[in-house]
């Protein structure tokens, strides 16, 4: 993720990582995450904070019950526009998300408000968890 912040040249944008320690995806899961996850973080270090407006992006990672993953990628921007639908849109990156995301059977929201934040639920019980031994 540093790597990232750094192709950008963007020092003051803080990059924070959240995920539960006994968390594993299958690769067939893992990979598309990986690429959802440079998309939107890309996103917004190109178009949330302008003018070297400082900001946090933050990645977390989690178990949302027994048979649900959930993937966060959320800033404090200046927002997603609310002209653009993300699922409709030109943006060859936002179709690469919306495409990964049902690729991997998960649902893909955009919750309005400050900052911009999307929340990617996925079927991840059976590919959780790091084998014992």
């Amino acid at each position: 993720m540093i790597g990232i912040a750094d192709n950008y040249r963007r020092p003051d944008v803080t990059l924070l990582v959240e995920m539960e320690d006994d968390l594993a995806l299958d690769i067939t899961v893992g990979i598309p995450c990986g690429l959802i996850v440079n998309e939107l973080v890309s996103n917004s270090l190109k178009h949330a904070f302008p003018g070297g407006r400082p900001g946090q992006i933050r990645l977390g990672l989690s178990r949302q019950g027994d048979e649900l993953m959930a993937l966060v990628v959320e800033d404090n921007g200046i927002g997603f526009p609310a002209s653009l639908d993300f699922r409709q849109t030109a943006s060859l990156g936002l179709q690469l998300v919306n495409v990964l995301s049902g690729q991997i059977h998960g649902a893909i929201e955009l919750t309005p408000g400050e900052g911009t934040r999307f929340c990617l639920t996925f079927p991840g019980g059976a590919a959780r968890g790091r084998p014992s031994g």
